[in-house]
């Protein structure tokens, strides 16, 4: 499954000139990034609620026979100016300081996000 869910990713992410170099992973939505860091560490252990929700709608995630996750909640129109994190209104672990103030970007070891949840240690 990993490995077929890696692939999967890699070939989404990464120009042809490029699959077979890639070594780190970007995880964008909203035209920002919100996670980076080494392909296998992002694809295999995510970090970010974004990241997770695009990772668990893969084909590959959902049982044979049973319907893919889908992200739920409405995408904002790309002209409407949002308050705190863009996907705040669809992520299952918002909280209040989510819908308010936009979220700091860290650097942690290899990787990094953009997320409060870093400050709860959760």
């Amino acid at each position: 499954f990993m490995s077929s869910l890696l692939h999967q990713r890699s070939m989404i992410d990464a120009p042809k000139s490029l699959r077979r170099e890639k070594h780190s992973e970007a995880t964008g939505q909203d035209g920002e990034t919100v996670a980076t860091g080494p392909v296998i560490d992002v694809l295999a252990k995510p970090q970010h609620p974004y990241t997770q929700a695009l990772l668990a709608a893969l084909p590959d995630a959902a049982p044979k026979g049973q319907r893919l996750t889908a992200i739920k909640g409405q995408i904002p129109p790309p002209f409407e100016e949002i308050t705190g994190c863009d996907f705040a209104p669809r992520c299952p672990k918002a909280m209040a300081v989510c819908q308010s103030q936009s979220p700091p970007h860290r650097v942690i070891a290899s990787r990094s996000r953009t997320c409060h949840l870093d400050e709860t240690d959760v």
